[in-house]
């Protein structure tokens, strides 16, 4: 109850784990001249624990001398199990996506590499790493350029929802290699874009 609380310091509502980032976030707050904010946990009435957002502002007297805070609290649970969620989500689809035997790749709507597996990597001849931020355009053989960028132009647009062709790759030792790449835009909910996610599996005879 609204009395209850009346009658209780920061402290009390903390759990355990919130405890430190009281601990850091109290020395920031005494005497500030500006509003700080913290994510901690706390503890319900009922035992049970909620994430919240906490914003504090100092509070003057009509001098201009502090005289405490005014302290607004956002329950954030619901949001922080949604970003937990998402972190394994996330977590799963980085464990596949580099552990895969074929290649992979996640491509900017600008056709430059964002993100590659260890596999591509390999059959390119480069070292992942070597891979991110360079253009598929610039790692595809002259003679294939061309449909490469209308395949990467119309799905960036909206206008194609996938690309499946077998096409050259110009390997770090400067042959060509045959690629067959099935590829698909990754969009959000509004229908943007967000990047390409494709697969690559060497058919060079």
């Amino acid at each position: 109850s609204v009395e209850q609380l009346q009658t209780m310091q920061h402290a009390d509502l903390l759990s355990a784990s919130g405890v430190p980032a009281r601990d850091a976030f109290v020395p920031k707050v005494a005497g500030a001249d500006q509003s700080n904010s913290e994510q901690t946990v706390i503890r319900r009435a009922d035992g049970t624990t909620a994430w919240v957002s906490i914003t504090v502002a100092p509070l003057h007297d009509d001098d201009g001398s502090y005289v405490g805070n005014l302290a607004h609290l956002e329950d954030i649970t619901a949001r922080k199990h949604t970003e937990d969620a998402l972190a394994v989500e996330r977590e799963r689809y980085l464990t596949a996506f580099h552990s895969a035997p074929v290649g992979m790749a996640q491509v900017s709507p600008e056709g430059r590499f964002e993100l590659v597996n260890d596999a591509l990597g390999a059959l390119l001849g480069f070292p992942p790493e070597q891979l991110l931020g360079r253009s598929v355009v610039e790692l595809t053989y002259p003679e294939d350029t061309e449909r490469t960028i209308a395949a990467v132009t119309a799905m960036a647009n909206g206008e194609s929802s996938s690309y499946i062709a077998e096409k050259r790759y110009k390997h770090a030792n400067g042959h060509p290699v045959w690629v067959a790449i099935s590829a698909v835009p990754v969009t959000g909910p509004d229908g943007t874009v967000h990047h390409f996610l494709g697969h690559y599996l060497d058919v060079t005879e």
